[in-house]
């Protein structure tokens, strides 16, 4: 977890008020936690009946809100509020560890529902800075937060003559639809447009990068959802676009432009060819210690779905083969079940530690560290979806 901590506001009495607040009901949380474990423990128990009725979820998921949202508004600035938003995060990973067994406290296994349902409402509710981030050196992660179908974009810093350059994986759509709904009857009245790709523009710049830096757009797969904007980066900014040869005729359905920001609703759509089909081997970016990344084929949700595998950094970046306990869809064009669940088996040999998925289903879309991972992949696995 990332443990950098940006404000939304000024910094003022109330805001250190609440978080102290909020740290003392985080206290007072920790320790139901740790009594609740101990009696679990309690010598002379039979292990099977070690497994005390689940806590609230709700309770969890309170208390990390509560103390993310403290953060956020914390003073920048100000030498007591650092000590307690320094507070507050070991008071988060305490929670963490308590709900997960760690520290030689049982375990079982509603926990994972708990913490999950937790961290994604912590990370759910951290201010749009604390979400863009370097999960990784070079490794960055732009995660879709609006409303509509549209995917999480990732980036991989390498240098070229002693230049920062960027390859983009999955750049998403111009425009998102979104749908409008009535406040009074709660129903959708008509369907919006959300940005898109000036949202990812906009994110990339917060993380100091340039649209111009861009030179290499590949996609996991060419559905509408990560694609579209394709052309934008070719045509504007010279980036050239990657992906399976497989994929060719899905993305010049779904990759058109008339040449402009606006995209392929104004005008004309004329469709443009990739610069380069994409096999299963090895990628070399850079020329100054390169990073290595593998592109692996794995078709299943689409034809020729490829994933990018970057074992000096554990990472993975699988775009809709794989999410939070959930799979891609197969009743698509180019979709087979058996071939997905085949492609989501040699992800699971992969010594992967960051799981970097293609939309936020449930959860932001990072799933972070070897166990999370592999937790992952036995429940999907074992869990009879295929």
């Amino acid at each position: 977890m990332a443990r950098r901590v940006f404000s939304s506001g000024n910094g003022d009495r109330a805001a250190v008020s609440t978080a102290t607040a909020s740290f003392m009901m985080s206290r007072r949380l920790l320790s139901s936690c740790r009594a609740s474990s101990a009696r679990r423990s309690r010598p002379g128990t039979p292990a099977r009946h070690r497994v005390a009725k689940p806590r609230p979820i709700s309770r969890a998921s309170s208390s990390c809100l509560a103390l993310s949202s403290s953060l956020d508004r914390l003073p920048r600035r100000s030498a007591r509020s650092n000590a307690i938003s320094h507070a507050l995060l070991t008071r988060f990973d305490s929670i963490v560890d308590c709900l997960t067994g760690r520290k030689g406290w049982t375990s079982c296994r509603w926990t994972y529902a708990i913490i999950a349902e937790s961290c994604a409402m912590f990370q759910a509710s951290r201010s749009t800075s604390e979400r863009i981030m370097e999960l990784l050196p070079d490794l960055f992660a732009f995660l879709w937060q609006g409303q509509g179908n549209n995917c999480n974009s990732y980036a991989v810093r390498y240098r070229v003559n002693g230049q920062d350059r960027f390859v983009l994986f999955d750049p998403g759509q111009y425009t998102v639809p979104t749908p409008l709904v009535d406040k009074r009857t709660g129903r959708v009245v008509s369907m919006g447009q959300a940005p898109g790709l000036d949202l990812l523009v906009s994110q990339l710049g917060r993380d100091g990068i340039g649209p111009d830096q861009v030179t290499l757009v590949l996609n996991t797969h060419c559905h509408l959802d990560h694609c579209q904007s394709d052309p934008w980066w070719h045509e504007q900014q010279g980036a050239w676009i990657g992906l399976h040869e497989a994929e060719r005729e899905e993305y010049l359905r779904s990759a058109t432009s008339n040449g402009s920001h606006a995209g392929p609703s104004d005008g004309e759509a004329i469709s443009r060819e990739p610069q380069l089909f994409l096999q299963e081997g090895e990628l070399r970016l850079g020329d100054e210690s390169p990073h290595l990344l593998q592109v692996l084929h794995t078709p299943g949700h689409s034809a020729g779905s490829v994933c990018f595998y970057w074992p000096e950094r554990k990472a993975a970046i699988v775009g809709d083969v794989v999410f939070y306990r959930s799979v891609g869809r197969t009743d698509l064009p180019g979709g087979d079940a058996r071939q997905l669940k085949q492609s989501i088996q040699c992800l699971a040999e992969l010594e992967i530690e960051c799981l970097l998925t293609g939309h936020p289903y449930g959860h932001p879309g990072v799933i972070a560290g070897r166990r999370e991972v592999e937790q992952n992949f036995r429940l999907i696995l074992s869990s009879g979806m295929f």
